[in-house]
């Protein structure tokens, strides 16, 4: 494994979050009555992926997530 494979993978997610985004807010822009399934969806798989995340570093010792700044992510943000 090597970096490129890191960037690889979040390649990936990047491309499968933005589709998920994408459908998810054309299905609730179409059907009102699927808004909460698609909001439990979402709670369902981000709880499942922060779940993975913690147990994963806990067995390793090392989190990924750590050296992030919150404070610019958020400035990264255009408004």
């Amino acid at each position: 494994m090597a970096i490129k494979d890191v960037e690889a993978s979040l390649q990936q997610l990047a491309q499968a979050l933005q589709a998920a985004v994408d459908t998810s807010l054309e299905v609730m822009a179409v059907d009102n009555g699927a808004r909460e399934q698609v909001y439990q969806l979402w709670e369902q798989k981000l709880s499942e992926g922060w779940y993975y995340l913690k147990q994963k570093s806990q067995e390793k010792g090392i989190n990924p997530l750590a050296g992030i700044s919150y404070t610019r992510l958020r400035q990264a943000i255009p408004v």
